[in-house]
């Protein structure tokens, strides 16, 4: 703890600094910090010391994202909120010109300039579903996956950060000439570890701390007025979908080491972790034979006459985009056309948008078009694909914004006849553009459609058999289809990939000939088969030195039963844990305690709720994150990945974990007592995790003797050596100078 005036350390927490004689006006309520007098977080713990303005309470109250995972309705205000431990992205961003706003304006259009600011930074926050924790004064803190994981988190707050500078900018030509300065805001973004709490948007409750949240304000003093500089952490994760230029290595007020920051210059082409893979560029593609000739032999009867309709459905990373990506790259593009739309995961308020982005593909459309461009290839191209469409032209531009004074919408169209005709519209231009050649229409990530262009699907959908089309659906499980019963439709269900197939991936990842023993065989079993998942883990060891490649060959640095997981795959993971409802989200920490496998009753244990375990367990079977692998003599289940034990394990709370884990010791010993030498390696780990010492010493002892017996040396050399260090912080165990002995000798023994 440092004074603040002159940094010398206080280690006894005084009043006043022994050095200088400064007295300490400003303490940490949390840890009795010294803090400087214009500390927003404590430098120590990261307690937050700043409240959100009343006068913004509204703003945020009204303007923010119903996103808060609820285990119970909200009353008063209350989001109840279960506390957990989260990697997110937090902005911090300020406004520059405040204070010569202030001082020449008066107060009260001093408030109601801040509040119109506010509330369009509020605005561009909702629309990519991050939370704004706080406003204090002249700057606004943001949170993306605090309240729900998004894949991109870090993206959504780049893009966020950028499009509020953009905003302010166009707002300060009203008022500089009064103020004698711009209006700019400056912004710092980091990503990391938070632990989350309840919120209450009434009372400005937030339970959100962490020393990311320090760093971002830290960045966001650095950052001069215009910039967005964003920490190491989060240029790792966005460094494909944007321009940074590598700053000096700096070192952050009350920061004990420095950090490379990053400034954000501009944008890529790149929107979709896909481009970003294809830009990394593609490793070998393997396993989806099958697929890939299902796909060829419905486009055969395109050509022939009857139009496909084909759903392709798979989790996050399966391969559902590359099967496509293999597939288009392999037709002749003379012979048919292909058109794409994607929607997108902040498109969802936005009506038609995977429909309009095709529409701009089919007309030649790109983004250095000019207005009166736009709307000369709009017309030219609708005619040429068929004379008939020109009465559809005033739509086709409504569609795609596009002004103009000679085609415009009836004046009494609107509502659910205005619906018809635009559906009725897309449905035309599509179907009469088979007429020239065959078409395939793919439509990507249809599990975050909007409600309109999922109407306008299901009625184009209905059409098809008479046309030479083939519609292509990509989607996640967790969107619910309801197809027509028909005989042009093709369902193919992505499954994970085979243990060989997974790994000639890492091998092509690693540019090597051969894996070393197990290696892959453990990534495998970690990643599910899921080939994504697969190479990030592999890219990650890498990374971090765990695999070095040389001349093809493959050399482990250290066991790779230590992997730790990529920022990428968690994020993936966190995002599909965090759409489940909160009954589902309870079952799954609880079971993660007890490991991958784990028993019905021991889970009854743990649970706030044992009775009401079977709608969520059937629940989350339906969705393949678990699987039931035996029911006598008693139910039983698995993860299906281990990730997501992994991932759902440590988003626990340390405090709630050690409580979970002494339940389960608790409730092994009462259902297995009378066969209990299985579960001694189990007691000892969950024991040893939780803050029971004296029965983590003992079954690590027991579990010692019994690999001793079975000479498991090794293993047995571990428990004994973590009983003894237990041992040693543990001073209320009976007889602790004997028992030292005891362990010491049976260690020696084996060693």
């Amino acid at each position: 703890m440092d004074c603040p005036k002159c940094r010398f350390e206080n280690r006894e927490g005084a009043k006043f600094c022994k050095k200088c004689g400064a007295k300490f006006e400003h303490i940490c309520p949390q840890c009795n910090n010294p803090l400087a007098p214009d500390s927003l977080f404590c430098d120590e713990c990261g307690y937050d010391l700043q409240p959100p303005k009343e006068a913004f309470d509204k703003i945020s109250d009204s303007e923010s994202p119903a996103l808060h995972r609820r285990t119970e309705e909200p009353s008063n205000g209350v989001v109840h909120i279960v506390g957990e431990r989260k990697r997110v992205t937090v902005v911090f961003s300020d406004l520059a010109g405040y204070t010569a706003m202030s001082e020449r304006l008066d107060p009260e259009e001093v408030k109601d300039i801040t509040v119109q600011i506010f509330d369009k930074i509020s605005k561009i926050i909702s629309k990519y579903e991050g939370f704004i924790e706080k406003y204090a004064g002249d700057a606004v803190m943001v949170l993306f996956g605090a309240t729900t994981s998004h894949e991109d988190d870090p993206v959504r707050a780049i893009r966020a950060a950028r499009e509020i500078h953009i905003m302010v900018d166009s707002l300060s030509p009203k008022y500089e000439e009064r103020i004698q300065q711009t209006l700019s805001m400056h912004t710092g973004i980091n990503t990391g570890l938070v632990v989350t709490g309840e919120i209450n948007l009434e009372k400005g409750i937030h339970g959100v701390a962490g020393d990311t949240i320090n760093v971002a304000s830290r960045l966001s003093h650095l950052a001069k007025e215009g910039e967005i500089i964003v920490s190491p952490d989060t240029h790792r994760q966005a460094e494909r979908y944007f321009i940074f230029k590598r700053l000096d290595s700096t070192r952050l007020k009350g920061k004990a080491k420095s950090i490379v920051p990053y400034l954000v210059v501009g944008k890529t082409k790149i929107q979709t972790r896909f481009e970003a893979a294809e830009q990394r560029g593609f490793k070998l593609y393997i396993g989806r034979e099958q697929e890939l000739n299902t796909l060829h032999v419905c486009l055969e009867k395109v050509i022939a006459g009857q139009g496909q309709f084909i759903t392709v459905v798979g989790e996050a990373g399966i391969g559902k985009s590359r099967l496509l990506f293999e597939f288009r790259h392999s037709l002749d593009r003379k012979q048919v056309i292909v058109l794409e739309g994607r929607c997108r995961p902040y498109g969802i308020d936005t009506p038609y948008l995977p429909l309009i982005n095709a529409l701009k593909r089919g007309l030649d459309m790109t983004e250095d078009d000019s207005p009166a461009q736009l709307l000369e290839k709009a017309v030219a191209n609708v005619q040429v694909i068929d004379p008939a469409l020109k009465a559809y032209i005033p739509y086709y531009l409504h569609l795609l914004s596009i002004p103009s004074d000679k085609y415009f919408l009836p004046k009494n169209q609107k509502g659910e006849d205005l619906k018809r005709a635009l559906q009725e519209a897309l449905s035309a231009i599509i179907t009469l553009n088979t007429k020239h050649k065959p078409m395939l229409l793919i439509l990507e990530d249809w599990h975050w459609v909007d409600e309109a262009s999922d109407s306008a699907l299901k009625q184009l959908v209905r059409m098809i058999p008479s046309y030479h089309l083939m519609i292509v659906v990509l989607y996640r499980p967790e969107y619910q289809a309801k197809w027509d019963s028909m005989e042009i439709h093709t369902p193919l269900v992505l499954k994970p990939l085979r243990r060989q197939n997974t790994e000639e991936i890492i091998k092509s990842t690693f540019n090597a000939d051969r894996l070393p023993e197990g290696l892959g065989e453990i990534i495998h079993e970690r990643t599910g088969g899921n080939p994504l998942f697969a190479e990030e883990v592999a890219y990650s060891l890498i990374d971090q030195g765990v695999v070095l490649v040389k001349n093809r060959r493959t050399v482990l640095t250290q066991s790779a039963e230590r992997i730790h997981l990529p920022d990428t795959v968690k994020a993936v993971i966190s995002s599909r844990f965090d759409r489940l409802d909160g009954k589902m989200q309870e079952t799954l920490r609880s079971a993660s305690v007890i490991g991958r496998e784990f028993a019905q009753r021991v889970l009854e244990r743990v649970t706030s709720n044992p009775k009401g375990l079977s709608k969520p367990l059937e629940e989350l079977k339906a969705l393949e994150v678990i699987q039931q692998i035996r029911i006598l003599p008693e139910a039983e289940y698995i993860f299906k990945h281990v990730l997501t034990q992994v991932v759902v394990y440590e988003s626990l709370l340390l405090k709630r974990r050690r409580e979970l884990h002494r339940l389960v010791g608790e409730a092994i010993e009462e259902f297995y007592r009378e066969r209990l030498e299985e579960q001694y390696e189990s007691l000892a780990h969950h024991y040893s995790n939780s803050n029971n010492l004296e029965k983590a010493i003992q079954f690590l002892e027991l579990a010692g003797d019994k690999a001793t017996r079975y000479f498991s040396l090794g293993e047995a050399r571990r428990h004994y050596r973590s009983a003894i260090d237990f041992l040693g912080s543990f001073k209320k165990f009976s007889n602790t100078k004997n028992s030292y002995i005891n362990l010491s000798l049976k260690w020696a023994e084996v060693s």
